[in-house]
């Protein structure tokens, strides 16, 4: 009896023995990833870290696998934990989100998109300058009318092209969810900058007014890529009460 007692204590001492080895060698790898999933640096993450499994790193595997807003991760289980290419369905405009209502769209991706545009208006100011006999116009006008119009109707996939390719871009950028109206407001607002480009065009007004108004263009898509601001947005809350585009999409950074 007193021997059977000794075998399993020993056996039990194994175990400890064997399982603190283990944790011992995947602390570096729970601390990568939940720098990964927490957006903190490896530094903060270790000072942070406490108990062997951090309640932190917890609450991101739980988003990993359900979907946060708040944290930006997709909807659904998706073990990247990075958004998909296509809605669901393909012609939504956005993701929709089991923690607030409406749809919601990769900010992300949206202002890789409009660095896109904002490289195509610089292009065409240069080509409106340097060699008008191109008439850049004609060709870019319709593109960008139909690739702004697109997007407001059927979001950035499958049909808008700089959409499809800003969000090919930021696929494993972890996305920033914000609300679908301010932005299809913007682009609809930027589909009518085109329209009156290529109505200036079609006139045959002076290369120096479409000039001025590919410079607007280029001026509202460099704020938008470059700081983050969307006027178009900014308008959309002024004239319009939308008390969802109010609500904070990442109140926190971290669960500890």
């Amino acid at each position: 009896m007193l021997g059977g007692f000794t075998g399993e204590s020993k056996r039990v001492e194994s175990f400890r023995v064997r399982n603190s080895t283990e944790q011992k060698e995947e602390a570096p790898k729970r601390l990568r990833c939940e720098s990964r999933w927490t957006g903190d640096s490896p530094l903060k993450t270790k000072r942070r870290a406490r108990n062997g499994f951090p309640a932190v790193l917890e609450a991101a595997f739980r988003d990993r696998e359900h979907g946060s807003l708040d944290r930006g991760f997709a909807v659904g289980k998706n073990r990247r934990g990075f958004h998909t290419f296509l809605t669901k369905p393909w012609w939504s405009i956005g993701q929709a989100m089991p923690e607030a209502t409406g749809l919601r769209v990769n900010e992300t991706a949206t202002r890789a998109r409009a660095g896109l545009l904002n490289v195509i208006a610089s292009t065409t100011i240069f080509l409106l300058i340097a060699a008008p006999q191109l008439d850049p116009v004609i060709y870019v006008g319709p593109f960008v009318i139909f690739d702004m119009f697109t997007a407001a109707a059927f979001g950035l996939t499958p049909l808008s092209p700089t959409g499809v390719l800003g969000t090919l871009l930021t696929m494993w950028v972890r996305p920033v969810w914000k609300p679908t109206q301010p932005k299809r407001f913007a682009w609809t607002l930027g589909g009518s900058l085109g329209v009156i480009c290529l109505g200036m065009r079609l006139y045959q007004v002076a290369n120096t007014w479409i000039i001025g108004v590919v410079a607007i263009c280029f001026m509202l898509t460099w704020l938008e890529a470059v700081l983050g601001f969307c006027v178009g947005c900014w308008i959309h809350s002024r004239l319009f009460e939308c008390e969802v585009c109010e609500v904070p999409y990442r109140p926190y950074d971290n669960a500890a």
